[in-house]
């Protein structure tokens, strides 16, 4: 009978049709997550990493930009790292947080270096979001966050099978690869927890890196733990500590867990994504921080158990802790009427318009965004100098599959990091390329419009 591990991999490496709704939001998040990774090129953590990936060298055989051409797992590094920085990328909620496009630099860098086409890349993206995705939602006791583990763990399973399956691995390799993947990847939450240091921008990164790796060295002839999921020492007891195994590994097909993932419209984190909205919401119907004598901010009770709820993010100390504060992420929206990267410059914390409003903000559990989690949804609330009361909230945050980012405010999204990088012509150019990626005969080409 096979291993957990070893049905998990022939499903990952099983047909994946792409149906018109499917393609168009697999391509949709290709979109974004390029748009993402470009916007955190110019970061200190993105930076850092390509200097780290220039000293190690490598077979120059993918693109990471800004930095030229690398080795696969190296340019995986550098671009997951970019991707990931403006914490702008696409999420979904299980047991754990997921921030599935951590695969996308591994698809990339396979799909470059063997020189496949878009369609091949986007099925890819497809099986590796599905076997990321069902671990969030059916593995932890009762999450990893909660036993320790943070949630980029997940994606080394994730990796690997997508690296195996644009690898051409056969299904005992690839269940080798996530075994050896399973074995190694294993990140801790202590990274996204105090004041957060840069090491986040690089969390799944490396995970996915590795996973690349496994995969590689499967290819090469290395084994894995075939139990790595339900031995006695195995991933499920040691890391997740209970999982749904029959869950995880039942037969891939429509629907694809793909088609559920959120898309971010502001760079912060996921659970703040209504009550920004709601914030903004306010500050359009003529809501003035200085007319505010008191906040709230109302949210389901599972983000307010995480380091973003934590009385150290009412005044953050460094940007990766002030996108990941909801006082912060709710009362600057409140003050600028935005939410965009101006308004994580940290100079920002010595205004004293703030700091009063940060003063006066409280966080509050709401029944009804409890029992409709993990929809994420968030509401504010304010109290006014002349009395009024007035609240706005969004069930379904915006970018939610029920509550969708217009084509438009996409790509508006994807200009704002794209054009300063590439250029207005350029960004466009590699726009309509993604929108008809499932025509792409060698996915060379779009990796040459990102060198």
């Amino acid at each position: 009978m096979p291993s957990a591990v070893e049905t998990l991999a022939a499903q990952a490496l099983g047909p994946v049709t792409l149906a018109p709704a499917l393609a168009e939001r697999a391509k949709a998040l290709v979109l974004d997550s390029l748009g993402c990774l470009l916007g955190g090129l110019a970061s200190t953590p993105a930076g850092a990493a390509r200097q780290a990936a220039a000293a190690m060298g490598g077979v120059a055989e993918c693109t990471a930009p800004g930095l030229g051409r690398t080795s696969a797992p190296l340019a995986v590094l550098a671009n997951g790292t970019a991707l990931r920085f403006l914490d702008a990328n696409d999420y979904l909620f299980g047991r754990d947080p997921a921030h599935p496009s951590g695969v996308l630099p591994v698809a990339l860098a396979c799909a470059e270096r063997g020189g496949l086409s878009g369609a091949a890349l986007l099925q890819a993206l497809v099986a590796g979001y599905e076997v990321h995705l069902r671990l969030a939602l059916h593995a932890g006791s009762p999450n990893l966050w909660g036993r320790g583990f943070h949630h980029s763990t997940n994606l080394g399973f994730a990796a690997a099978a997508c690296a195996a399956r644009l690898l051409g691995l056969d299904a005992g390799q690839a269940a080798h690869a996530m075994a050896i993947a399973g074995t190694h990847a294993v990140t801790l939450a202590q990274l996204q927890s105090g004041g957060i240091a840069n090491i986040k921008a690089s969390a799944e990164a490396f995970t996915a890196k590795t996973g690349l790796e496994a995969a590689l060295l499967a290819q090469a002839g290395i084994t894995g733990p075939a139990a790595i999921l339900e031995g006695p020492f195995g991933w499920v007891k040691a890391v997740a500590g209970e999982a749904d195994l029959a869950a995880i590994t039942a037969p891939f097909g429509a629907p694809w867990l793909l088609e559920q993932v959120c898309i971010k419209p502001y760079a912060a984190v996921a659970t703040a994504m209504a009550p920004v909205q709601a914030a903004l919401d306010l500050y359009a119907q003529g809501v003035r921080a200085a007319d505010i004598v008191a906040v709230t901010v109302k949210l389901p009770r599972f983000p307010l158990g995480t380091p973003s709820a934590a009385p150290d993010r009412r005044f953050p100390l460094t940007r990766e802790s002030a996108d990941h504060s909801f006082w912060y992420c709710a009362c600057i929206a409140l003050l600028d009427g935005a939410c965009g990267e101006a308004q994580f410059d940290m100079a920002r914390l010595a205004d004293p318009a703030l700091r009063r409003l940060l003063d006066c903000t409280e966080l509050e559990e709401d029944a009804a965004l409890t029992a409709n989690w993990p929809a994420a949804g968030g509401a504010v609330s304010v109290r006014l100098q002349d009395g009024r009361e007035l609240d706005c909230r969004h069930a379904w945050p915006p970018g939610h599959p029920r509550n969708p980012l217009p084509r438009a405010t996409l790509e508006a999204k994807f200009h704002d990091y794209a054009d300063p990088v590439l250029g207005q012509a350029r960004a466009a150019a590699l726009a309509e390329a993604v929108w008809a990626l499932e025509d792409c005969a060698d996915i060379r080409d779009l990796m040459g419009m990102l060198a």
